[in-house]
């Protein structure tokens, strides 16, 4: 599912917003991410990422084993 919505968004160049909770989905997916506190929700970090632009362009299959990556996945 990933992929397909990745692609779509690629092809078309059209904007989506998803909700997760799953850091990894958002990192993979994502060109920027808000992240909410908790009770009440505000934002408390607006982060741009450039891992789908990477996989897509660079074909980078393998980019959840970058450090980078590991990075992110870790703090969040």
């Amino acid at each position: 599912m990933q992929d397909l919505t990745r692609k779509i968004w690629w092809d078309t160049g059209k904007a989506s917003f998803f909700i997760t909770h799953d850091v990894e989905e958002a990192l993979l997916l994502a060109s920027r991410i808000i992240v909410l506190s908790k009770h009440p929700g505000r934002v408390i970090e607006d982060i741009y990422m450039k891992f789908s632009r990477r996989i897509m362009e660079d074909c980078e299959e393998d980019i959840k084993f970058t450090e980078e990556f590991y990075k992110y996945r870790e703090n969040y």
